[in-house]
């Protein structure tokens, strides 16, 4: 096998892994009996502890930051994962997992304009259609055509586009973080701050009571490892020899997987307009991904451990 034939590999089983996330949370809520803050509190925990316990073994100096960035990463973490995880998690729960996770990909016309705003990057006609075309699917999806569907679920599509605003913001914050630290240190540092945020807020809101050592080890198996720590290990190789622009195209299989999953194991269905919606979803990203091709190859932002 070539090394590009590897790279496109690794990307393909990150996102299968990845695209597992909305289906596991919504088994282990069903037969396992644990409340949803629990279930990403385990998942943070256990991916932190492995990142860090690996980073101790491997490269202890990628641990150190300047004491100036400490703020910007406190701030990384808390929206990354101690916002981010629960926002997503209920996400799936009030609307569905397919839904949930196609208004996730929104994140990337959301980085665009946000890009614009912030960061002071030109608006150029191709992002202007691709936001366009994002916001055309988007409405398709939550169902805008029928008014009483989304009036009825205001809450669950809110949480939907709160997860994909906490969702670009791992590219829009950590832009400046990466350009100066390596990769792993930027993931095992946000990993760490969202963690004790997300164990903090479950400890008020939950009170100290765990599920059982058994459900919570198959949280932290499989969420923690399967579906956060191997997939950024898979999509980080797949980054070293691919394009940027390649490697996001190619992880586009991701919502169509969890689709799929959610068919077949929770028994949930699209409408056809809901998929022409998910199409123009897809398109918006293809998009906005195609401009590596041309301008050589891009640094990649700081890829998330899970989406």
């Amino acid at each position: 096998m070539s090394p590009r034939a590897r790279s496109l590999l690794s990307v393909v089983v990150a996102a299968m892994l990845w695209s597992m996330l909305g289906t596991a949370y919504a088994l282990f809520e069903r037969h396992l009996a644990v409340d949803a803050l629990t279930i990403v509190t385990i998942r943070a925990l256990s991916a932190a502890v492995m990142v860090l316990g690996w980073l101790a073994f491997t490269n202890r100096r990628a641990m150190r930051i300047a004491r100036t960035d400490l703020p910007r990463f406190v701030v990384y973490g808390l929206v990354s994962v101690t916002i981010f995880y629960p926002m997503l998690i209920y996400a799936f729960r009030y609307t569905s997992v397919a839904v949930g996770t196609l208004l996730l990909y929104l994140a990337p016309a959301i980085v665009a304009g946000g890009a614009v705003l912030l960061l002071g990057e030109a608006l150029s006609v191709r992002k202007v259609v691709a936001l366009a075309t994002a916001l055309t699917g988007c409405a398709l999806v939550v169902r805008i055509y029928e008014p009483s569907a989304v009036s009825a679920n205001e809450l669950g599509l809110a949480l939907g586009i709160g997860s994909a605003i906490c969702y670009a913001c791992l590219s829009l914050i950590g832009k400046p973080l990466v350009g100066r630290y390596p990769v792993a240190t930027v993931t095992v540092w946000y990993l760490m701050v969202g963690a004790i945020g997300l164990l903090g807020v479950r400890l008020v809101i939950a009170g100290a009571a765990w599920p059982s050592l058994s459900g919570g080890f198959i949280i932290a198996l499989s969420c923690g490892l399967f579906m956060t720590a191997l997939p950024a290990l898979f999509y980080a190789r797949g980054l070293s020899g691919l394009h940027s622009s390649d490697a996001s195209i190619v992880a586009m299989v991701e919502p169509v997987l969890a689709m799929g999953w959610a068919t077949a194991i929770l028994g949930e269905r699209l409408s056809w307009p809901q998929l022409f919606g998910a199409l123009l979803v897809l398109s918006s990203v293809v998009l906005l991904a195609v401009r590596g091709r041309t301008r050589g190859r891009i640094k990649p932002l700081p890829e998330p451990l899970s989406p």
